[in-house]
């Protein structure tokens, strides 16, 4: 939560003082949005930020571990050669989509 009030404090005192630093306030909060698990708010600042591309990038990467670890998971869990196709066809998915 304190980290929260501190961007409230930034974002006050730049619109008072220092329009132009608003967009930066944005993004760092956005940052701490996205580590916080808070997604769609850190979307809305990447928004406002100016920086649709890390908003897009963030889900991306976000997605890309889901699948790594239920990958990891059927490779733990499952036997098979049909298996271990299917999980070799995520990671190249995955990989072809963050390049």
């Amino acid at each position: 939560m304190l980290g929260c009030r501190a961007f409230d404090f930034a974002f006050d005192l730049a619109k008072i003082a220092m329009k132009e630093k608003l967009s930066e306030i944005s993004n760092k909060y956005a940052l701490y949005l996205e580590d916080e698990g808070k997604f769609q708010e850190a979307e809305v600042e990447f928004i406002k930020a100016n920086k649709p591309k890390e908003a897009v990038l963030m889900y991306v990467v976000f997605h890309h571990y889901h699948h790594h670890l239920f990958a990891q998971y059927i490779q733990l869990h499952v036997d098979g050669l049909s298996v271990a196709v299917t999980v070799a066809t995520i990671h190249y998915t995955m990989r072809v989509i963050i390049l």
